[in-house]
């Protein structure tokens, strides 16, 4: 399989890059909305210093309660001070552009975070410290001042790795998000969640723009993420 690998822009988007507390793969252990807490979704973030992408499935946790889908949004955050502000090009459930966004507040591990226009609070400890990262992306972005803006109108990819850790995000008309492991003693990877329209990915097209590149194997991660799904 051939693929298209633009390497030219890495000190460019590195302007992007996240603070280190923030950095990592983080796993939700609970979540407190309106007074009422639930813990019962599977909730995996990949943030690199640039990329992230989020899952949330309740597949694998008992019974699933009517009317709850699966959650998945991937993209670019933007740090200031404590506020994070999750920009997300590629959404399951989209919404107004910057409602997402929070107060974090970090212990070691753990992540804090209090919901600015919404009343939530959720908790994240750290799995992996993502100290190898991989971020990339495919389909057309422009960069306007601090911002980045993905075209609307094509489709487009976010691939991001910490670790063995690794999160696919894809939109064209509809989107979805698939999420598992690097082996890194086959060289491959092994998606275990789909969540979203698993049909987006039976086709990819265009060049991969790296925008950080410290993976365990960057050809890997790149062949699983330009595969079909099957």
């Amino acid at each position: 399989m051939s693929i298209d690998v633009d390497l030219t822009r890495l000190d460019e988007l590195s302007r992007f890059a996240v603070p280190n507390w923030v950095r990592g793969v983080w796993q939700r252990g609970r979540i407190r909305t309106e007074g009422a807490e639930r813990n019962e979704h599977l909730v995996v973030w990949i943030q690199t210093p640039t990329l992230y992408a989020d899952v949330r499935t309740l597949r694998g946790h008992g019974a699933v309660p009517p009317k709850t889908p699966d959650e998945g949004f991937a993209g670019w955050l933007d740090v200031e001070g404590q506020i994070c502000r999750w920009k997300r090009p590629i959404d399951l459930k989209p919404g107004p552009e910057d409602s997402d966004q929070g107060a974090m507040f970090y212990d070691g591990d753990d992540l804090i975070e209090i919901g600015i226009f919404g009343n939530y609070l959720e908790e994240y400890h750290r799995i992996d410290p993502a100290t190898r990262c991989f971020a990339a992306s495919r389909g057309a972005f422009s960069i306007d001042g601090d911002n980045v803006l993905f075209d609307s109108k094509c489709p487009i990819d976010v691939l991001v790795s910490a670790g063995p850790y690794v999160t696919h995000a894809r939109r064209a008309k509809s989107s979805a998000l698939r999420h598992g492991r690097y082996d890194a003693s086959a060289g491959t990877v092994h998606f275990e969640v789909v969540v979203g329209d698993p049909a987006v990915f039976t086709s990819s097209e265009g060049t991969w723009t790296v925008w950080t590149d410290n993976a365990l194997d960057r050809d890997a991660l790149l062949n699983a993420a330009s595969a079909h799904q099957t």
